[in-house]
């Protein structure tokens, strides 16, 4: 059995400062020895560990794939002047092209999907928030002037309902018929720009809209189809393989934008001043990227963690990619950086709990985190424990500090609770394997599952890191009171994460997971199960829908973003396997969306 040590580190600001004198002897010399003398202390560790805890449920998790890569990345600044003053002109053109627009949207439907989709909405939000508002007011006008274009008709719907817009699908009544089945003759097989924009429409479905159910199965065969006819290299191939997996009610728009740039300068009537003010764009905010990811991977380093925890996951720069996929926007800087290193301790407490720690070492932890007093260090054993729970509490500390400049520090509390939270379901999970229990589905979602997922715990991490904007406290209130559409993020989440994890956590004996317990409430063999938990998922994605289409006054949509792209992990991150646990499967979107720079 693999015997990790539990290294010293010092003891230093906020909470470190608060933590009494080492009472273990064997402790105190660690800080003292010298290298040499420590590795000896640490081998009797490791055999009294041995001796006492028998066994730990060590995962042998991959080793980190960027070692210090993006320690010193060669970015300067931001943008040069020449540059800035090419992406100014030509925002402001962009700007000009946006408020024309808005004198006829139905008009103007491609203009403003490209401008979303090639990643420059957010600089035109006042101005797209006008156009939709305009084309919701005169949407009967629409319908009539494009009664017979599939594509325009498909967008019109996806637009406003991608915008929080409660549009029926009636507006699809002209192309179905009596029973709500599609209209095939006037559907024409060589319609691929239509049959793409109601696939893309469909997903934006709420329960018991059955038109879009056949609409979604009708241009899943069409397309299939066309691509199996078409050469594989071919561009509206890599369009349709690229929409299967990546849907754009799914697809995180960082990465839509990186591969919808690569498609649309191949489209004839693409406009080539959008072009090139997205591939500018792009740049300028990639090397802001890199300035913080370079920032917390310098953290990271002088934190020491694959040191002082080596049996957890080494994924700071994932972390951080998945935190950026949740605001990529520029004046989100303070809120990814700040929640990286959060979501770091979140994921050595996960380690720690799942991967390590024994059930009576992890009992003690969980009493102090719910304590979340500095004097409860002194009751927990010498080691990775203490040193776990001395760091969390530092770390908060420290944001807290950071949040005070801001004005927004008393926000935190709703996140230390969240932590919290997440303590007291991990221990479940190691309560029901302490007793060799696998609990149904319905028990496992309802004490472990849903808050495990990470959803409510990134997203209201997420809102804490919020600057320069009202997140009030009536916000904070309706995400505790866990509304529909949390619930139903927490379920894609939690099922997407163990459903490529079941084999792999199968082997360790870790059996209180979402397969598992569908097969015994249900009593199906692992391939049921998973496609049960499969069609539960879609079922949720609708409850997803609806939420954006009910979400209340002092909720915007910009506020429900970050939780839409952290549920948009689930097809990019757990499509076959976790790519979390294996970084390698997702090292090529990670490079093209941080490193590699688009030319232009």
């Amino acid at each position: 059995m693999a015997c990790f040590p539990a290294p010293a580190f010092p003891l230093n600001l906020c909470t470190k400062s608060k933590i009494n004198n080492e009472k273990s002897n064997c402790s105190r010399a660690s800080v003292l020895l010298g290298t040499d003398q420590r590795s000896v202390l640490v081998r009797r560790r490791c055999i009294c560990a041995k001796e006492t805890h028998p066994a730990r449920p060590l995962a042998n998790f991959h080793h980190d794939i960027w070692g210090d890569r993006f320690l010193t990345l060669p970015h300067n600044g931001l943008a040069n002047e020449k540059e800035s003053l090419e992406h100014e002109k030509r925002k402001e053109e962009v700007r000009r092209m946006i408020v024309e627009a808005i004198t006829n949207p139905s008009r103007n439907l491609d203009l403003v999907d490209s401008v979303i989709r090639l990643g420059i909405s957010y600089h035109f939000e006042e101005e797209i928030n006008e156009f939709m508002q305009k084309l919701v007011d005169n949407l009967d006008e629409c319908v009539t002037n494009n009664a017979e274009n599939l594509h325009r008709i498909s967008l019109c719907f996806r637009l406003l309902r991608q915008q929080g817009h409660r549009v029926s699908c009636e507006i699809f009544s002209n192309f179905t018929d009596e029973e709500g089945n599609l209209k095939e003759a006037l559907i024409s097989d060589d319609d691929r720009g239509g049959i793409l924009s109601l696939y893309e429409a469909a997903h934006f479905r709420v329960h018991g809209e059955d038109v879009l159910e056949k609409a979604l199965s009708f241009s899943v065969a069409k397309l299939t189809s066309m691509a199996n006819n078409e050469y594989p290299s071919s561009f509206f191939t890599a369009q349709i393989n690229h929409a299967m997996r990546f849907p754009i009610r799914k697809a995180h728009p960082r990465v839509h934008t990186r591969f919808y740039i690569s498609t649309y300068e191949h489209k004839p009537s693409h406009n080539s001043w959008l072009l090139r003010f997205s591939k500018l764009d792009f740049n300028v905010v990639q090397k802001q990227h890199q300035m913080e990811l370079t920032q917390v991977s310098r953290w990271w380093k002088e934190f020491d963690g694959e040191r002082k925890f080596p049996y957890t996951r080494n994924r700071i720069v994932e972390i951080y990619f998945w935190m950026m996929l949740n605001y990529f926007e520029p004046k989100y800087g303070f809120g990814r950086v700040m929640t990286t290193k959060a979501i770091a301790l979140t994921s050595v407490k996960d380690d720690t709990y799942d991967a390590y720690g024994t059930y009576e070492e992890l009992k003690l932890l969980t009493e102090a985190i719910e304590r979340w007093d500095p004097d409860m260090a002194n009751q927990l054993p010498a080691g990775y424990i203490k040193n776990f729970y001395i760091e969390l509490l530092d770390l908060y500390c420290k944001i807290e500090e950071e949040m005070v400049a801001h004005g927004t520090s008393h926000n935190l509390q709703y996140v230390k609770e969240e932590v919290k939270r997440m303590a007291k379901a991990y221990f479940k999970e190691v309560e029901w394997a302490h007793k060799k229990y696998t609990p149904s589905l319905k028990e496992y979602m309802a004490e472990s599952g849903l808050v495990t997922s990470g959803c409510r715990h990134v997203w209201t991490l997420a809102l804490v890191g919020i600057v320069g904007e009202i997140v009030n406290k009536e916000v904070f209130e309706w995400l505790s009171s866990t509304p529909k559409i949390l619930e139903a993020s927490s379920i894609i989440c939690r099922y997407a994460d163990d459903i490529p994890d079941y084999k792999f956590d199968e082997k360790r004996g870790n059996i209180s997971k979402a397969v598992e317990c569908c097969m015994k409430q249900y009593e199906v063999a692992s391939e049921e199960a998973i496609n049960m938990l499969s069609k539960q998922m879609d079922e949720a994605w609708k409850d997803m829908n609806e939420g954006c289409l009910s979400l209340p006054k002092s909720v915007p949509m910009s506020l429900v973003m970050p939780l839409i792209n952290y549920v948009r992990l689930a097809p990019l991150f757990f499509h076959e396997r976790d790519a979390y646990t294996h970084p390698e499967d997702a090292k090529e979107f990670l490079n093209s969306i941080l490193l590699d720079p688009i030319p232009y």
